[in-house]
């Protein structure tokens, strides 16, 4: 989404009333890769009428999306917005484990170059 998407999403979320059912806000704005696409998440975020539990094509929720694509700006807002369901499949446990063994690795490789200088 474009600065332009941002400000028709502004107007979009300014209707009163549902939300179309064809289109995926959420998915669309995290698997945006533009320059204000945090912005639009959080735009979203403050509108009770978007749907964070609805998946993608692949089975993915937003929040899924971001976790397996590292968007952690994104992770960080969506966490927070109430009513969302656990969609941690499988295949996302498998993901998250891996994510963090990876992480304390790097950690641990970082304390021991720390610990060398």
């Amino acid at each position: 989404m474009d600065n332009s998407n941002l400000e028709r999403l502004r107007v979009l979320l300014s209707v009163v009333g549902p939300l179309s059912d064809d289109i995926n806000l959420a998915q669309i704005a995290v698997e945006s890769d533009s320059d204000d696409s945090v912005e639009c998440v959080e735009l979203l975020s403050r509108d009770t009428r978007v749907d964070w539990n609805r998946r993608n094509e692949s089975g993915d929720t937003p929040l899924m999306f971001c976790i397996k694509n590292n968007k952690t700006e994104m992770l960080e807002i969506i966490g927070g917005i109430s009513g969302i369901r656990n969609t941690v499949t499988e295949s996302g446990v498998s993901f998250i484990r891996n994510f963090i063994r990876k992480r304390r690795e790097e950690i641990e490789k970082q304390k021991k170059k720390l610990n060398k200088e």
